[in-house]
Parts: C-alpha cells; structure tokens; sequence
C-alpha cells in the first residue's frame, strides 16, 4: 500500500475497494470511514478529475460538507474521481487518509482459504466442466492463495476478475513464478458487460467509454481463452443445460434483479442479437411522456432499484423487499406496486407476442417474490392468446455463475 512509499495506481484501487459499498470504523483508525471519505474529497475539490467527471470543485465541496449527498453519494464519488484521476501525488495528506480509509476496509474484509474451496464437481455434481474434481470455485471477494497462475502464462495476476489476496503481493504481477505451484487459471467467462464497449445509451464508468473486456481481460490474466456475455444471457446458457429450458423452445427469460432484462433462447441456444444487446429491455420505452421525456427506461419504473427508491417514497423499510411485504394487504403502497408491475407486463407481453415461447423463466431477487410473480403471471395470461408456462428458475442466485461455468468450458 502507500504506506510502504509506493503509490498505486488508480486501476488498483478500483481492484482493491469498492467505496460503493457499506464500510465500517476498523480498529486503529482515528476517524469514522465517512469523516475520512469527506476529508480526501475535500482535498480533492480543486483536482483536475473533477473537470472528467462533468462537475466542479463547489459540487464536490457540497458533497463533502454533507450538503448535497448521502454517504452512498459520498463513496460513489470517491471512487469515481480516484478512477479518473491521472497517475500523480495526492494533495497534503490525503495519501494517509486513503491509506486509512482502505486499510480499514481491507482488515474488515475475511479472505478465503483457497484449500478450502469446494471443487466444481462438489458443488455443482455432474456439471461436465472439465477438470471439474480438480478446479475449485471461487465466488469473488478476497483470496488467500499464495500465486495464483494463469493456465498459459504463469505469471501471476492481480485482485481483479481472478486473484490473490493483497497480502500475496502486487507488485511481482508479472514476475514468472513456477510452473508447479499456486492454483491456475483454466479458463475465464465474465458475465456482467457487453463485448463491443459501451453505447451512447448507458452510464459506463468513468473510463469504461471504449473497453475491449475480453481483450483487457486476455491480456491481464495472459489466457487465452476468454467469452463475454451479460449476466441473464448467461443464466439462460445455465436454464438450456441445467434447467426449465432443457425440454422448451422457443424459451424467454426475465431478470428481475437490480435492474431488469430478457435473454430469447431458439433451437437450444441464447440470441444475442447482432451487437450482444438482444434482451435489454431496461431501455424500453415506458410512461406517457415519451418521446418528450429524457429517461423514458423500463428500468426506471420496475427493477429492483426503481422498487428501493419507490419504497423510500412509501415509507416501507427494507427496500424492495420490505415494499413487496407491505404490498400483500389492499392499500397505497399495493396500489403502488401494481401499477409498476402493469408497465413491466406490458413490455413482456410485447415479448411473448414477438417470440411465442414455450416457457418463460423467472430469474433474480425480486422475481422470487410470490406477489410480483402471481401479478405478472395473471396479467400476461389475460393478455396474450397463448400465454407461456411461467416458473421460477431453481437456482435461486447461481443461475449466472452456472451459465458462466459452462462457457468458460466451452471456451
């Protein structure tokens, strides 16, 4: 870390922290995380990044006073100027300050014993991943490996999509080490981003404008083997092989999570459309003021983060699934919840009408939910002429994890 007298680079404090994320006092810091978060954005404030980010140094000095934002508001801004920011000495004593703030975080993070790890075959039985007995899975978060080493390479890669644990060192990312030690990386999928950048629709990071992912990602880890695809097309991949897809087609998925989104399955195989943007529903047209009204996105009236904000309107506690508890009885807030339901109907409908599917798959936290589903189901059975079979996907939070295994085989 800095305390040793080297900066890091930007890219590894997006690797090693996420600010978004709640943090809490870790012990031997003598500020509370968000003192600390308001202190290096207010040194901060006059730094060139600002000017990237489309915001002056007033706004972040609102922000740090408290003025104008949130503590998520706070971190998220944070990590967004640290991204942005070129490679160069921090003002006064910011430096210590970060060092604190991620310091803190790190300690209150639990790394995983990779000897502890369960195999593929353990926990997913008759998968038929290759090496399945001897390649153990890792969910993400800090792990504690010694080298980690990738399958063509050996060279040892960096906390990132694969790698070690912090305290496994660094800097030595691209030293060879030895070709019989450390576990290897056989092969990467990556669920969660398109392949072809980022169109002038979406809110990329800060940076993220024109990434190549499977390219950052084949040279980073030095494999050759990398696909890319978005998380629901992925959990489609996983319902075709493992799940309510096997014996359906025409198949549709729906992912209702964090944001909302359709992966079309046809013959035994995801769609993706021509540049991987089949299924992104998010950006459906929704509302009556449309085409005057800037945001007119599906995603903004139902995904899980459109219900978190309706709650916090309502009063409910718990976020989406506080406000669906509170949905069940007659009242505003079912009233509420209905309405939202009926313009997410509307745009699966349209779906079912364009794909006939046999089945439509259920997929994500909010999805799980039994009066969003009993909602939707009765509207799209009133609507459509056929209406599809409608069930919930069995495997609860895998399904992407499971649709990622089987590509990164098929790699």
């Amino acid at each position: 870390m800095m305390a040793t007298g080297r900066l890091l680079e930007l890219s590894e404090y997006r690797d090693l922290v996420d600010l978004d994320c709640p943090c809490r006092s870790a012990p031997g810091t003598a500020s509370v995380p968000d003192d600390l978060v308001r202190g290096i954005l207010s040194l901060l404030a006059d730094d060139s990044a600002t000017l990237r980010l489309g915001i002056t140094s007033d706004d972040v000095s609102a922000m740090a006073s408290g003025a104008r934002s949130n503590v998520q508001q706070r971190r998220g801004l944070l990590r967004a100027l640290l991204t942005v920011r070129d490679p160069q000495p921090f003002p006064g004593v910011a430096e210590s300050m970060l060092d604190d703030l991620l310091a803190g975080q790190r300690r209150r993070r639990p790394a995983v014993d990779a000897a502890e790890l369960p195999t593929i075959a353990q926990a997913y039985p008759g998968i038929g991943y290759p090496a399945a007995d001897s390649t153990v899975l890792w969910l993400g978060g800090w792990i504690a490996a010694g080298p980690v080493l990738c399958h063509t390479s050996g060279h040892r890669p960096g906390p990132g999509p694969v790698g070690a644990h912090p305290a496994a060192g660094r800097a030595d990312r691209d030293r060879p080490a030895h070709p019989d030690r450390g576990p290897r990386v056989r092969a990467v999928n990556r669920a969660g981003c398109g392949t072809r950048g980022c169109s002038s629709r979406t809110r990329p990071v800060p940076g993220w404008e024109t990434l190549r992912l499977a390219e950052a990602v084949r040279d980073h880890l030095g494999v050759s083997r990398v696909r890319v695809t978005n998380d629901l097309n992925a959990a489609a991949v996983a319902e075709l092989h493992r799940g309510a897809l096997r014996d359906a087609d025409p198949g549709l998925v729906i992912g209702l999570g964090t944001g909302v989104a359709a992966a079309v399955t046809v013959n035994g195989a995801v769609v993706p459309g021509h540049r991987g943007g089949a299924g992104e529903i998010a950006y459906a047209v929704s509302g009556a003021d449309w085409p005057a009204s800037p945001e007119p996105l599906l995603e903004a009236q139902f995904s899980g983060r459109a219900l978190d904000n309706l709650a916090d309107q309502l009063a409910p506690a718990d976020g989406a699934a506080g406000l669906c508890a509170a949905a069940v009885p007659s009242g505003p807030v079912r009233d509420a919840l209905v309405a939202r339901v009926d313009e997410l109907a509307r745009h699966v409908v349209t779906c079912c009408l364009l794909l006939d599917p046999q089945r439509l798959v259920l997929v994500g936290s909010v999805a799980r939910d039994d009066l969003v589903r009993d909602l939707l189901r009765d509207r799209l059975s009133h609507a459509l002429p056929y209406p599809p079979e409608v069930v919930l996907s069995t495997f609860a939070q895998d399904a992407a994890l499971l649709g990622s295994l089987t590509l990164a085989a098929q790699a």
